[in-house]
């Protein structure tokens, strides 16, 4: 009967649902009408969370075996600074509302922070230097939840309740890798090596995997709610960090929306007397315009017929002006040279 160990089989099933990720994503951005929305963040760490645990797998987890005789688990850090600065970057990018650069780089910086002491804490064996840095590490997520928070778009009701339950859900997936380290043999040693495994491979499918789908949708969501009809409460573009529609898509939406215009405006021309009166002087100086450019000559007689019809029309044109009404305007009908 053949065994497997129980962190073996978190791996194997936090490797499936990456790999289903990045098939997914990568069947949206090739077929999808909606691939326009996606942001390469999330497809990134399906990617890297793929050939993390692929690596993980095939080595055991091997960890670098220090001098004093403990073990470093380096897979498990360079997985965290290919994943984490990426997620945060669409946190900020793609959920907060359109924020400084000095902002960005304190996000970053706090992040940052956070992997160090964590991994500084794992290399010293000093039980109050590890409680320190730990400290430290709470310090910056402390910090780093406060500024996303203060940070959300200013939207609608709905949608603020969306970004809200996306940004929740996202720091909440986050503290399930700070408890499993302080329950390691890198801090209090409560638990082996090997449940630690389990505890950061169920974490990545909630924290990275999970996230990454929930963030699609809220990017669908989004969309939907910008592109209602006027006269609707909409979300405000300039506060909320919005998908954006290619310049193709956008170009044949302006072109489509003219000719709309133009269609209008030519319906509304015969709409008023005034108008039609300016429509119908414009129609005889076109004929007009036309019979000069022709190959024959005008005679003296139509070219008197012409005359007298249109300062018929004009006449007319002017009575209407001054508020006279006018039942021989429709009478005279186009102007034309028999």
């Amino acid at each position: 009967m053949v065994t497997v160990q129980l962190h073996i089989l978190t791996q194997s099933v936090t490797l499936v649902v990456s790999l289903v990720n990045c098939l997914y994503f990568g069947y949206i951005y090739k077929y999808s009408k909606k691939a326009h929305l996606l942001k390469w963040e999330v497809i990134w760490v399906a990617c890297v969370e793929t050939l993390n645990y692929i690596v993980q797998i095939a080595t055991g987890s091997q960890r670098v075996e220090l001098g004093d005789g403990r073990f470093f688990p380096w897979s498990r850090y360079v997985g965290w600074q290919l994943t984490c600065p990426v997620l945060l970057s669409f946190i900020v990018t793609s959920v907060l509302r359109k924020t400084k650069v000095r902002t960005t780089v304190q996000l970053l910086m706090l992040l940052q922070s956070i992997l160090l002491s964590g991994m500084t804490a794992s290399l010293l064996d000093n039980i109050h230097w590890k409680i320190v840095f730990v400290c430290c590490a709470f310090v910056g997520f402390t910090a780093m939840t406060y500024i996303i928070f203060v940070n959300r778009p200013n939207e609608i009701k709905s949608a603020n309740n969306k970004s809200t339950h996306l940004l929740t859900y996202f720091l909440v997936s986050w503290t399930c890798f700070p408890l499993v380290f302080i329950l390691g043999p890198e801090m209090s040693n409560a638990i082996s090596f090997e449940y630690t495994l389990v505890g950061y491979a169920i974490g990545d499918i909630f924290a990275k995997n999970l996230f990454s789908i929930f963030s699609w949708k809220y990017l669908l969501y989004i969309d939907k709610k910008t592109t209602k009809h006027h006269g609707t409460q909409t979300i405000d573009s300039n506060n909320v960090n919005t998908p954006r529609r290619s310049p193709r898509k956008a170009w044949g939406e302006d072109v489509e929306a003219g000719q709309s215009k133009t269609k209008k405006s030519k319906a509304n021309l015969h709409s008023t007397p005034e108008l039609s009166l300016k429509t119908e002087a414009q129609t005889s100086d076109e004929e007009l315009s036309e019979q000069e450019d022709g190959a024959q000559p005008m005679s003296s007689e139509r070219l008197i017929k012409l005359e007298t019809k249109f300062a018929q029309l004009m006449s007319e044109r002017q009575r209407y002006m001054q508020g006279g009404q006018s039942s021989n305007v429709s009478s005279l009908g186009p102007l034309s040279i028999k």
